[in-house]
């Protein structure tokens, strides 16, 4: 029994080196980064670690149908000298992320800024991105401008990209700006967290209007393969929670249930194993066997308890 719960322990491992990413050593402690590959893209995906969600919408004159998940890009679109609009649509999973005790929460999109040589150069100036909270419920394979979902027109953390206006003499195409670009949603981040909000996701959503003929504002998705590196992150940081050790509980947690559900399963032995690899910040109402720590010992106890062994 013991070499089977070992087994699952290993297979648990696996997930977390294939979920979160590597953590920077210049990370703060307690930080853990989802970065979502690509889903099956069938309507299923929620943002996992698997089950990349996300997907453009856009118009051109008349409504265009959905542009459905597995493209590699969004494109935002918001065009002075014609009606082009286009706004991309980003949703992560909670599962396995900290709850409690939030620091920070940031979302990384990689973000290129291109004059393709066809159209007007951007203007010289600076170019505004925002974030959006999603309001309602949407699915990557159906959405269209005719559809969208709702959202919040409050702005999140705007962010200004610089553009020169124009490139070396007879260069074009050229980039204007290629970097990530890092928004901070550390407050919704906790209305998810704790259920106060419907984690429904974010738009991206470019503020600033320009005649765009030529020109794209490109964001990576989930799908993107040419650098599997440059897709969408999640970077989450939790303080140590303030739980201290007790024989039934800790903290006024049930001894072993890390999300607080009043049940120990098999997610709690994965955020044990996660805290003795320091990806997330320790939590002694995980601490099984009483010795002060969270270990990998404490995750096999744990899913010993959540399998009924």
């Amino acid at each position: 029994m013991k070499a089977r719960l070992l087994s699952i322990l290993a297979g648990i491992a696996l997930v977390i080196s294939l979920s979160t990413g590597a953590v920077s050593a210049s990370d703060p402690p307690g930080t853990v980064t989802l970065q979502p590959g690509p889903g099956l893209n069938d309507g299923s995906d929620d943002g996992s670690t698997t089950k990349g969600k996300d997907t453009w919408i856009h118009n051109g004159g008349p409504a265009y149908g959905p542009v459905t998940g597995g493209n590699p890009s969004i494109d935002l679109w918001n065009v002075s000298c014609n009606p082009s609009r286009g706004r991309g649509l980003l949703r992560f999973s909670m599962d396995g992320l900290p709850t409690q005790n939030i620091v920070s929460a940031r979302v990384y999109m990689y973000t290129s800024v291109y004059f393709n040589g066809n159209g007007w150069p951007w203007p010289a100036g600076d170019q505004k991105v925002s974030v959006r909270k999603l309001t309602s419920d949407w699915n990557e394979k159906t959405q269209g401008w005719d559809n969208p979902p709702s959202f919040d027109p409050a702005i999140i953390d705007p962010k200004v990209v610089h553009t020169v206006g124009k490139g070396p003499p007879g260069k074009a195409p050229y980039s204007e700006f290629q970097d990530w670009l890092s928004f901070d949603i550390t407050d919704l981040y906790k209305g998810w967290a704790n259920g106060s909000t419907p984690n429904y996701g974010v738009m991206f959503y470019l503020d600033t209007s320009v005649c765009q003929n030529g020109d794209s504002f490109t964001m990576y998705t989930s799908d993107y393969s040419s650098d599997v590196s440059l897709r969408p992150k999640l970077v989450v940081t939790a303080a140590p929670g303030n739980n201290v050790k007790g024989d039934g509980n800790a903290g006024g947690k049930v001894k072993g249930d890390y999300n607080g559900d009043g049940k120990v399963t098999e997610l709690d032995a994965l955020a044990a194993l996660k805290m003795s690899v320091k990806q997330l910040p320790e939590d002694l109402a995980l601490d099984m066997d009483g010795n002060g720590r969270v270990t990998a010992e404490d995750a096999r106890l744990i899913l010993k308890k959540a399998l009924g062994k």
